[in-house]
This record gives C-alpha cells, sequence and structure tokens, in this order.
C-alpha cells in the first residue's frame, strides 16, 4: 500500500524508456523501446491494481497522463541510421565484392557485383534516392494522430513502391535501381508499432481511473463517452 514508492518506480520505468524511444538512432533499439513501453503499461496497471482504489491515483505516474509526443514517435533518426547503412553496404560491395555482409563467403551474385558495380552503379543517385523517400516517409508520418491512418498509406508507398512495381529498368544507374528494388520494405510498419503505443497508454489511463473512481460495470458505457 505504499503508493508514493509504486509512483516513484513506475515513473522512473516510463521515464527512461520514453527517453529512449525519442533518442533511438537504431531501428532496433527504437523498437525495443516500443515493446518495453508495452509491457510497461499492461504491467503497471497490474501494479496499480493491487492498491486500494483511494490510493490509486496517487501511484499512478503523471507521465500515464502526458501523449506520445511526436517527438518520441518520430522515425526520421531512426532513418537516418538506416540511409547510412545501405549507403555502407554499397561503399563495402564496390570495394570488397561483399555485398551480403559474410567475412568468408562470397555468392555469385557478390561476384557479379563487384565486376558490374563500377560501371552500372552510381553510389550518389543511390544515396539521394533512398535519402528522398526516407524524408518524403517521414514527413508523411509526423502528423497529428487523426491524421495518421492516411498517413501510413503515403508512407508505405513511397518506401514499398518500387518493390510492388518490379524489378526497374533503368540506363542510368541500372544496378542502383535494383538495389533500391531489393531494399524495398515495409518501413512503415516499424512507425505504426511505435504509434499504437498512444492507444496502450490511453487505454492504461482510463482503465486505472475509472477504478480509482469505483465506477461499477454498469455504468462504464457512460463514463467512457
Amino acid at each position: 500500500k505504499d503508493a508514493a514508492a509504486v509512483q516513484r518506480l513506475l515513473s522512473q520505468d516510463v521515464r527512461f524508456w520514453r527517453h529512449t524511444l525519442e533518442s533511438s538512432d537504431l531501428l532496433i533499439t527504437k523498437m525495443i523501446a516500443a515493446a518495453a513501453l508495452k509491457r510497461h503499461f499492461k504491467l503497471g496497471n497490474l501494479v496499480l491494481r493491487r492498491l486500494p482504489p483511494e490510493l490509486e491515483s496517487a501511484g499512478r505516474p503523471a507521465e500515464w497522463s502526458a501523449e506520445i509526443t511526436m517527438a518520441e514517435r518520430s522515425m526520421r533518426r531512426t532513418w537516418v541510421c538506416e540511409w547510412s547503412y545501405l549507403n555502407r553496404m554499397v561503399e563495402q560491395g564496390l570495394s570488397t565484392g561483399n555485398w551480403a555482409g559474410e567475412t568468408d563467403y562470397r555468392s555469385v551474385f557478390d561476384r557479379m557485383g563487384q565486376a558490374l558495380g563500377g560501371p552500372l552503379l552510381q553510389p550518389q543517385d543511390s544515396s539521394n534516392d533512398w535519402a528522398d523517400s526516407f524524408d518524403r516517409a517521414s514527413s508523411a508520418l509526423d502528423v497529428p494522430y487523426n491524421e495518421y491512418a492516411a498517413a501510413v498509406s503515403r508512407a508505405d508507398a513511397i518506401l514499398d513502391g518500387s518493390k510492388r512495381a518490379g524489378i526497374p529498368v533503368r540506363v542510368y544507374n541500372p544496378v542502383g535501381g535494383v538495389l533500391r528494388w531489393i531494399s524495398g520494405s515495409t518501413y512503415a510498419s516499424y512507425s505504426v508499432r511505435v504509434v499504437d503505443l498512444e492507444g496502450v497508454r490511453r487505454l492504461a489511463l482510463v482503465t486505472s481511473e475509472l477504478r480509482s473512481q469505483k465506477i461499477p460495470a454498469s455504468q462504464m458505457p457512460a463514463a467512457l463517452l
């Protein structure tokens, strides 16, 4: 029944993961932070449920009432890192012929890539193409929540459009076009995982608030309006 201790520990946990979510450069780190926050809200709700109703509001962290911000959910930092990674792959492939990242194995594709890469691959053009796609997709997704459903469709078309259209045929930078097609991915789905956190936060908050107010089940529909 130590509501102050509950509030302090839950607050420390949610602050840590929300800061990690906002400051992540690596995509995997951002996904770990998103998963940890979902777990925090779910388990935090169970912790608060063990407090007497009259103490629950005192045990609830103030951060639970704060909306997941644009800075926290934006994918721009992580996609800058993805762009840097793709550039390094091209540089490595051109210099070593190792396009797959293996240290002691070179496939036929790797050897062909090294032979054709020089005359048929324009690294700067590919880098510009990836940068433009990530930038436009980030801008499309950095919108208010009520505009997000339409935004994610636009971002998905920007990032995954080349994959759906089939292998491109380009006179200039043909190998780059193929690499762009290979790297086409549903990157927008990662943004959806992060944005879903706001729904989890709102659900955890309203559940705790209604419980602390001792709202009976029969009055729940009216209380939720």
